[in-house]
């Protein structure tokens, strides 16, 4: 389960979105969303479809962001207790040109996910010069079929007809 669930094959799990306006040039403006996840719907073009069409609704509603010190730092305290999520998700638009650093090309870019408080898992998504790349992290303490995890994803991707699949990254610690 990712988030709450339904007898109805849904579940919902939180995503961080941007809440700049269009006129807004950069900065650090975001909320959070519990987008809905179809998990019943054996089609995955219209599992697809019902996230974009869902989330696309609920972003012209007012989205929680926590501002403010208190407000951070109530909503860290809280995730040591909270029972609605389990996995938090993030997706960015990267550069679509290459980078460079000290005159060696970039070849990948990630965006490297937080676990904390009882949210054990935490998947970010980066765009970057055409690749589109993924990244999981989690507690292997809480979570240890991890690489169960990923494959289910890689395999969900695969569906959609994105064919690469090439894990790469660090094995979990032996037990």
């Amino acid at each position: 389960m990712v988030g709450g669930s339904s007898s109805q094959g849904w579940s919902s799990g939180p995503v961080a979105t941007s809440i700049r306006s269009a006129e807004e040039a950069g900065g650090n403006r975001v909320a959070v969303m519990l987008a809905p996840l179809p998990v019943g719907e054996p089609d995955p073009g219209q599992r697809l479809e019902c996230i974009s069409h869902a989330t696309t609704e609920r972003k012209r509603h007012a989205l929680y962001q926590p501002s403010g010190r208190f407000a951070q730092r109530w909503m860290v305290r809280a995730m040591f207790h909270q029972r609605l999520v389990n996995l938090l998700t993030s997706n960015l638009r990267g550069p679509t040109a290459p980078l460079a650093l000290a005159g060696a090309r970039i070849l990948e870019l990630f965006q490297v996910g937080v676990v904390q408080g009882n949210v054990p898992i935490a998947v970010g998504t980066l765009s970057y010069a055409g690749q589109l790349n993924i990244d999981i992290v989690g507690d292997v303490n809480v979570v240890p079929s991890l690489s169960a995890f990923a494959e289910g994803l890689a395999d969900a991707l695969a569906e959609l007809g994105i064919e690469n699949r090439t894990p790469r990254g660090l094995s979990p610690p032996e037990a």
